[in-house]
């Protein structure tokens, strides 16, 4: 049995639609962690004492976030959405962080000696 050629388009195009589905309902369950930044910032602060100590903006074009908490070594990244940037949207987040001091990188003064980062 052989199938027309235009079954064929017909099933094409259904593939092709249940795959654009499918991107759209795996980029909305991404984004549905974004909130508002004033929102997120406040939340960082009251559950992890975390406070924003960096804003740049990345070879991609993303404005990046970054919350430490010096006292826990607790941080977190957001990204700022370009289309709102009133929305962020968490990367990553951790603990143990540390902020090299330009003043003063002798390895004495790194938190962890055996994973001496100060000449990065």
């Amino acid at each position: 049995m052989t199938i027309s050629t235009s079954w064929k388009y017909i099933i094409l195009v259904v593939v092709g639609v249940l795959c654009l589905l499918l991107a759209a309902s795996t980029a909305t369950a991404t984004q549905s962690m974004c909130t508002l930044f004033t929102e997120g910032a406040a939340k960082l602060k009251k559950e992890y004492g975390e406070t924003p100590i960096f804003r740049g903006v990345s070879q991609a074009g993303h404005l990046i976030v970054l919350f430490y908490n010096s006292e826990t070594a607790s941080w977190t990244v957001g990204r700022l959405v370009p289309q709102n940037p009133n929305i962020m949207c968490p990367l990553d987040a951790g603990i143990d962080g540390y902020i090299h001091s330009d003043a003063d990188d002798s390895k004495e003064s790194m938190k962890d000696n055996d994973n001496d980062t100060s000449k990065l």
